[in-house]
This record gives structure tokens, sequence and C-alpha cells, in this order.
């Protein structure tokens, strides 16, 4: 059967191509003010940041972290912090891989040592010793920089391995501003433990000269799942507009550093003729399964033990088996679900439009609630009991009903408790006998009301019989 799925997803675009930046750099401002988050070293006149050309233009300035030196404070004798930052803590799961990169462009000498690296803490903020790829652990890891030339920028781009990992091949590389290798970097391993860490930049400077400086540039912290910044992206920098053209040379996909548009037309997957702006013809899975959790939206077609949903919505941070929050299929309906790692069905929809809430049995019922209802008014729409004031109605002799409390316990057409107790009521009909009750002793009262007048007229008759007799014998 052909099927056709036509989906709007707004942000799918986003969640496709990128991700955020652990590190906030848009709390940079021009000046020399302190930024909680990115804690400086060294004084404040040593760390500046102003606007000036970075990486990717000569004609846009951008905001650059400025480290200069000051022969004052540092000394051939005195190997100080002179510019640079260490980060707030930022929390990380030591399972995952992250990649560290930064810009540096140094001036005038290489005098002053640059550090790029981060630090490891446990869950009481405790410093970890982090092992380094290929050599012995670390208490204050660096990836090294050996930058090649003076008054250059180059891309650093360091990694941290998940917990666990074997890698022997260190990943960290050096970049020019062209995208050519130029150095390495050293790898570290996430000990066990970890959950928070820090970006490190900073210099130390034994040198007088005055002309010593160090510039920074937009750092970052990605976790490596696929959806980070490429390389080239960061390199290119926002700047790099690349374009995908149609086979006739018509533009299709416009580039913007990490965001990417399209131009103009309907988006086809299986479709060679979309008919919405994406249009998808088969099965469409969102899922974070694959990132450590179990969250997603499934789209999926089949009636095997595993895919039998039309639409599922699953969200468990706990890993493990976990129901749908929501799942929907022609062949079971419609489930609601809550709960961590088991099934609790809390309303659901069966195929036969049959309704549960707090169950998931409605049954033949068109609505079954296991629980209380609290309403304002309830309408029920049933038979009456206006039959009683028919002529033909045989009204039980109150001996009658006498005798069947006696040997039932219960009024003649009313369940007893013990069937209530089993089966319930039904609304509708209990108000129906229940006014058959208050119908027939209605009749009750009229009979009794009719025997007392006759009864009445009767001792009148004998009153007055009585009077005659007494005058009389008077």
């Amino acid at each position: 059967m052909k099927k056709q799925i036509t989906v709007l997803l707004i942000f799918l675009t986003t969640l496709t191509f990128a991700q955020t930046n652990l590190l906030d750099t848009s709390l940079w401002t021009e000046g020399t003010s302190y930024i909680s988050e990115f804690g400086r070293y060294g004084s404040s006149h040593e760390n500046v940041r102003e606007l000036d050309f970075g990486p990717h233009s000569q004609t846009t300035p951008v905001l650059i972290w400025k480290a200069i030196h000051d022969p004052a404070t540092n000394n051939t004798t005195n190997n100080t912090n002179s510019g640079g930052w260490t980060t707030a803590k930022i929390d990380i799961q030591s399972n995952k891989t992250y990649r560290f990169t930064l810009w540096v462009k140094q001036l005038n000498s290489f005098t002053p040592s640059e550090f790029f690296g981060f630090s490891a803490y446990d869950s009481n903020d405790n410093f970890l010793s982090v092992p380094r790829v290929n050599s012995t652990p670390r208490t204050n890891p660096y990836f090294g920089c050996n930058l090649p030339t003076l008054n250059e920028w180059y891309f650093l781009e360091a990694y941290i391995h998940a917990e666990g990992s074997n890698i022997s091949t260190p990943q960290g590389k050096i970049w020019d501003a062209s995208g050519n290798e130029v150095g390495t970097l050293a790898d570290y391993i996430f000990p066990a433990g970890t959950v928070k860490i820090t970006h490190k930049a900073n210099t130390k400077n034994s040198s007088t000269s005055a002309g010593d400086q160090l510039f920074y540039y937009a750092p970052t912290i990605y976790e490596v799942n696929g959806l980070q910044p490429s390389r080239e992206t960061l390199i290119n920098g926002p700047n790099n507009n690349t374009t995908t053209t149609s086979t006739s040379g018509q533009s299709l996909w416009t580039q913007s550093g990490n965001n990417i548009h399209y131009n103009n037309g309907n988006i086809g997957i299986g479709n060679s003729n979309p008919i919405e702006k994406i249009h998808i013809e088969g099965n469409l899975l969102l899922d974070a399964y694959n990132q450590g959790n179990e969250n997603g939206i499934f789209f999926r077609e089949g009636f095997n033990n595993s895919n039998k949903y039309n639409l599922s919505i699953l969200t468990n941070n706990n890993g493990g088996s976990s129901p749908d929050a929501l799942s929907i299929n022609a062949f079971d309906g419609v489930y609601f679900n809550t709960g961590s790692n088991s099934k609790n069905t809390r309303m659901l929809i069966d195929r036969n439009g049959n309704v549960g809430i707090g169950t998931d049995n409605p049954g033949t019922w068109k609505l079954a609630v296991n629980g209380k209802i609290r309403a304002k008014e309830i309408k029920v729409e049933t038979d009456w009991a206006d039959y009683v004031f028919l002529k033909d109605y045989k009204l039980p002799s109150l001996q009658e009903v006498e005798k069947h409390i006696k040997e039932k316990g219960h009024l003649i057409n009313i369940p007893s408790a013990k069937e209530v107790e089993n089966n319930g009521v039904e609304l509708g009909e209990i108000n129906k006998l229940l006014l058959e009750k208050i119908e027939e002793l209605t009749l009750y009262t009229i009979q009794q009301e009719r025997k007392l007048i006759k009864q009445e007229e009767r001792n009148k008759k004998l009153e007055a019989r009585l009077i005659a007799l007494e005058k009389k014998i008077n």
C-alpha cells in the first residue's frame, strides 16, 4: 500500500546540522571587565577584549581576547600567568567524547608560553588525574601548543575521549587558516567519575619585552556525536558561504556557517514529486537511542511485535526498557503512558473505539474508568419508569413485598448488595428502578388514602347513629 507521510518540522534543520557550543562567548564584551564564566589569568590590563581582525576576514572586525604582557609584573625570575582564562565548570558525561577548539595568534616573540588545556572534576569538585593517550596521567592536563610562526592565526583542535576508550592514535591537530595541518596536540581520556570540566587558555611569560601578546578567538567545546560543526566549517568561518547547485546550475542549498537553508521548492525524500515543503514517502525515525538514552519520535508501518505502531513518542532518560509516552496505530489503538522502566497506561482508545481511563482493558464499554469521577453534571438517556402508572401494571401487594424482603433481603427488581459488589450498577437502569419503587410507593399511598377516606366516612355514620341512640335513651 502506498503511504505518504507529509511532515513539516521547523526545527529539523537545526537538530540535524548543529549543536550548541558549551562555551557561551556571547558573554564577551569589549573592555577589561571580569566575566565569571571566563575567569581571567593575570590582571585586568593583561586581559583586553577588543574588536580586531580575526582569522576569517580582514574587513569585518570581531571580538578578540588579547593577553598582553606587562613587564612590570613579569620578569625572568617570576614566570607568572599573564593573560587568558579558565572557564566555570561545565557539566559533561564521561561516556562521551568532547572536542576542544581555539583560534590563537602569537605576536612579537615565542617567549610567552601558551597553555591550552582543561581540568576535570568529580561530583565533589575534586581535581582528577587524567590519562593521556600514549603517556602518563596528568593532574594539570594541557594539550600543548607549539605554533609554527608568529603573527599568524592557527586553529587548535583537541580531544578528550570517552571513559574506557582504547584509542592509541591522538587526533589533536594544529591547523593554519587555510586548513593545512601544521602540528599535533595531545589527546586525553576521561577518568572514572568525571562529571565536570573547564576550558583553559592562558600564557606564562618571563620576558621583559612589552610587545609580547597572544590573541584568542572563538573557543568551543562540542560533544562528538555527528551533530557538531565540522572542522572545515570552523576553519572556514561564518563568512564562508557554500551553495549546492542542481545539474542545471540552479541554486538549491545555501550554507552560512553552521546553518543551511533551501531557497525555493519542496524537499522530497523517497519521492520525486514532493507536494509540501518536506514530503517523506516511507518511514520517518527521529531517534536519540544511540546517544545513550531512549528519546525519540517514530513513524513506522508494520504489525510485528517490535514495530507495530504508526506514531510513537518515546521518552525515558534512564535507558533500558521503557514504554512509549504516546503510541498510535490502527491495529492496537491510542495509548497514553507514563512511568520510567515499566508500562503504566493512564488512558487508551482501543481498536473498537472504547476508552479506558486507569485501565488498559475497557472491555465492551464505550468508557471504562478505574477510579473516581468528578463532574458538574451527568446526563443519562434511558427508558423511564412511568409504566408503573399504566392500568395493566401489576402492583405487588404489600404482603408480596414483605414476603420477598424476608426471602431475598432486598426489594423486588432491585439488585442485591452482592450483585452490586460483583457487577456494579448501571446508572440509567438503577435510577429507573429507584423511580419504579418511588412510583409504587405513591400508588400504595393513594390506596391507603382511599381506605382512610372510606374509614372516615364509616366512622361519621357510626358517630351519627351513636348520637341518635343517646338521644333516645335520654
